[in-house]
């Protein structure tokens, strides 16, 4: 989650400079048109975390929070054409990012455990086109103060 931390904090930085730039231009229009994108920018650096996968559950650790899921929990699973994993239960959604922005040295590793993991459970994971738009669902288990 590196990469979405290096080119969150880099669109900030980008669209800070450019609502600057309006501003400096007497154009406040546009200038909080890009205060918005380097907001929306920051909050993406800030929510990108790491995870952690073992045969016990899956964690998602950011600045906003700790969100957690047991693998005895999970009933479904769907996938989205870019590689999201949505992990379902009865009333849990964790979504676990594309492995393509893992920056882990154990990468293959962990998707052998996350494969044997929903093998093991007999789980099929469905292809889903809305799988990218889901956030997680009643899996937070520790708010950070902000």
């Amino acid at each position: 989650m590196q990469k979405f931390r290096l080119i969150g904090g880099g669109c900030f930085l980008l669209f800070l400079g450019c609502s600057v730039a309006a501003f400096l231009a007497n154009q406040p229009w546009p200038g909080l048109g890009f205060l918005a994108f380097s907001a929306l920018s920051a909050y993406t650096a800030l929510g990108a975390g790491s995870f952690s996968i073992d045969s016990y559950r899956v964690t998602h650790q950011s600045y906003w929070g700790q969100w957690e899921i047991a693998w005895n929990e999970v009933l479904e699973a769907d996938f989205s054409p870019s590689g999201t994993l949505l992990l379902l239960s009865e009333s849990k959604r964790f979504v676990l990012s594309s492995p393509e922005w893992w920056s882990c040295e154990n990468k293959e590793g962990a998707i052998a455990l996350v494969s044997e993991m929903l093998d093991e459970r007999k789980i099929v994971p469905r292809p889903s086109n809305l799988a990218d738009c889901k956030t997680m669902k009643n899996t937070r288990v520790r708010q950070n103060a902000v």
